[in-house]
């Protein structure tokens, strides 16, 4: 492991370039798994391919249970982890460790998770074509299309769901958390929120508009708070969002 130690804060991840000095001749593929990991702290670990000397290994300092999409984070503390390589030379696997490395892990002053995570909007259909309205003396040739339907006071008719952002507080820190949202695709609104200090949960309304293409999309949100004068954020887990028609 290239890096003397690794520390990494609750909810979010770090990540250890491991190398491979192979022998000469030496050219099969090696396998990586990570070995002392705390509970609830989970790793990505590319396979070194037969080509290549290193793999960058993702250590997360969350799990997700998939049964329930629930976001669970490890205790704050330190460890120590090795990484083990695994490769099969003629018929035999052999297997290598590197030394040991500290790992911490940073407690966070809170962790936002999101429910739903999967959330559907029916829509109507899409037009199949372009409705031209007749225009006197017009001036071009481009179609006018019929503006999109109305809620009856002007605005664009939406279809609406709710979601719940809550907030786990941890170290004694009790400030207000700002929530936004993050990569919402054109068409889907999604209103501001936030957990009032002391507080641990808010709402957030997400507005489909029709002009949302099938399909699916992810988003995300995050929370922002300013700790002891610096800026500090999490983001909760991806939303899967299905626009049907």
């Amino acid at each position: 492991v290239a890096e003397p130690s690794l520390s990494v804060i609750q909810d979010r991840e770090v990540v250890a370039t491991v190398t491979v000095i192979r022998e000469p001749g030496f050219v099969a593929p090696v396998s990586l798994t990570v070995i002392g990991l705390p509970n609830l702290a989970t790793f990505n670990a590319p396979q070194i391919a037969a080509d290549a000397t290193q793999s960058a290994v993702s250590l997360r300092a969350w799990f997700i249970d998939g049964r329930t999409d629930s976001r669970f984070v490890p205790g704050a503390g330190d460890r120590f982890l090795t990484i083990k390589g695994s490769a099969t030379v003629g018929s035999e696997t052999m297997t290598q460790m590197t030394d040991a490395v500290p790992f911490r892990v940073v407690e966070a002053p809170f962790v936002v998770t999101v429910f739903p995570v999967r959330q559907s909007f029916v829509l109507p259909p899409e037009p199949t074509e372009d409705i031209v309205t007749p225009i006197a003396d017009r001036s071009d040739d481009a179609p006018s299309s019929v503006p999109a339907a109305t809620n009856g006071s002007g605005e664009e008719a939406t279809v609406d769901a709710v979601l719940k952002i809550s907030v786990t507080r941890r170290g004694g820190f009790t400030d207000a958390v700002n929530l936004t949202a993050v990569n919402l695709p054109d068409g889907l609104t999604v209103s501001d929120a936030v957990v009032p200090a002391h507080g641990s949960d808010a709402d957030v309304t997400l507005k489909a508009s029709p002009r949302l293409k099938s399909g699916n999309y992810e988003i995300k949100f995050t929370g922002r708070a300013t700790i002891n004068g610096q800026p500090f954020s999490q983001d909760t887990s991806s939303v899967l969002i299905k626009i049907i028609r």
